[in-house]
């Protein structure tokens, strides 16, 4: 390097500075003469150029920086930088690492969108044939289900032979529609949170009932005599809300689920006779049926609320008669 040229093939740069011929970026040296007895020595490499732009000094100056024959990229002598390959450059590696990274992850969330999905199925509750026992309980497992006008479905498929039992041990607590074998008749009592106390059953003699609605309650104490088996039935009949003529039978009963609100006329089953109370809102206790002597009615009209309870006792059948 020289503030001036010193001969022949001396070079300017765009410093200003004069360089030697070899270190021009377009030089290339003369291929090498060997005297040994071999193929014809290889051409030398030749280097691709650009068209030169012209630097503020008028001086051409080189757009790249070529590779020698050697393949060393040459320096610019005037900013010392180097001509770096790509696959050398450190945002090639960078690229490549996010797209492999990128690859890996689509992978990965594909495999997670995997996943196995169970439906729910209700369980619809359907009455079974019982074996008639001999006192120790049998039941078959009921999942609880709504109805179609959202009655919760309480209970469990039961059959209890002669003896005491106990609600929520040998009976599942729930509402039930009880009922005795075909031609028997015996004494069917509940004691506890719940109360009832009736003959279940018709033998002939046409003082029974074929079937008392009972709700057991955790702890009830149930006795039953007389019967070789009872079966408890879960109740699923839909709600009643509507203010409209029903009919009921002994058991207990809720205003505004088995009967709608509203006044009514009860009358009993032709000759029968029992027990009518109503409680809650609105008070009732008469003898449907029966010598009127003895203070039995044939009729009764009663206004009932939502949450009101009918107890019926002695009676298969009640006509509640809408007004």
């Amino acid at each position: 390097m020289s503030d001036t040229s010193q001969g022949s093939g001396w070079w300017q740069a765009s410093d200003g500075k004069w360089y030697a011929p070899e270190l021009h970026p377009n030089y290339v040296p003369e291929p090498l003469v060997t005297t040994v007895a071999t193929p014809p020595p290889t051409p030398p490499l030749s280097v691709p150029t650009l068209p030169l732009a012209e630097s503020p000094t008028g001086n051409a100056t080189p757009n790249f920086l070529p590779f020698t024959s050697g393949g060393t990229p040459n320096r610019d002598p005037a900013t010392g930088h180097k001509g770096t390959p790509v696959y050398r450059r450190w945002w090639f590696w960078v690229v490549g690492a996010v797209a492999l990274i990128l690859v890996i992850a689509v992978a990965a969330s594909a495999g997670s969108k995997k996943t196995t999905s169970a439906s729910n199925s209700s369980t619809t509750v359907v009455p079974t044939a019982t074996t008639p026992s001999t006192g120790s309980p049998t039941t078959t497992p009921q999942a609880a289900a709504p109805s179609s006008s959202g009655r919760q479905v309480e209970g469990t498929l039961a059959t209890l032979g002669a003896g005491t039992f106990t609600g929520g041990k040998d009976v599942a607590v729930g509402l039930y529609d009880v009922t005795a074998p075909s031609g028997q008749s015996g004494n069917f009592r509940v004691t506890g949170t719940d109360r009832y106390n009736e003959i279940l059953g018709t033998d002939g003699a046409g003082s029974g009932v074929p079937v008392v609605r009972t709700k057991i309650s955790h702890g009830d104490r149930i006795q039953i005599s007389g019967l070789s088996n009872v079966t408890f039935t879960p109740v699923t009949t839909p709600f009643v809300t509507t203010h409209a003529t029903v009919n009921l039978y002994a058991g207990t009963w809720v205003v505004g689920q088995d009967i709608g609100v509203g006044r009514y006329v009860a009358t009993p089953g032709a000759g029968q006779s029992g027990n009518f109370i109503v409680s809650g809102s609105n008070g009732y206790n008469e003898i449907l049926g029966g010598d009127s002597s003895l203070g039995g009615v044939p009729s009764v009209t009663v206004t009932i609320s939502k949450g009101d309870v009918i107890d019926i006792s002695g009676l298969s059948q009640v006509t509640m008669t809408a007004q």
